[in-house]
């Protein structure tokens, strides 16, 4: 029996494909702020608030021995990437469990989906 052709023959094999697959929705979990994090962003947004941009921030915050999460020095968009994130992690903690449960189920329904193209479309038997 191979793949991809058509056999004169009758086969009596059954082939099955079987495996493990584990999927991380990562999107779905917020881990806490630290409490130099939240300074960062509670700082970020008050120096915005005033009108400040993200490079003269950046420049304060280096100028003042601040460094990122990470121990390095601080860049425009290392300022701007704090504030967009935590305004996404706000809308993810604000979800309901319902809402997760949803849009767990989208990511599911998407995997399945490629699966099923994916595999159907790359084997096929006689």
């Amino acid at each position: 029996m191979g793949f991809g052709g058509k056999s004169s023959t009758k086969s009596h094999t059954e082939i099955y494909l079987i495996f493990h697959l584990k999927v991380r929705v990562s999107h779905l979990w917020v881990a806490p702020y630290n409490e130099y994090q939240h300074f960062l962003f509670e700082t970020i947004t008050d120096f915005r608030e005033k009108g400040w941009n993200f490079q003269q921030i950046a420049d304060w915050l280096n100028e003042n021995d601040y460094s990122t999460a990470t121990g390095k020095r601080f860049r425009n968009a290392h300022a701007h990437s704090i504030v967009k994130k935590k305004k996404s992690r706000d809308v993810r903690e604000t979800d309901s469990p319902q809402e997760k449960k949803i849009k767990l189920q989208r990511v599911l329904d998407k995997l399945e989906k490629i699966l099923r193209d994916g595999l159907y479309g790359l084997i096929s038997l006689p």
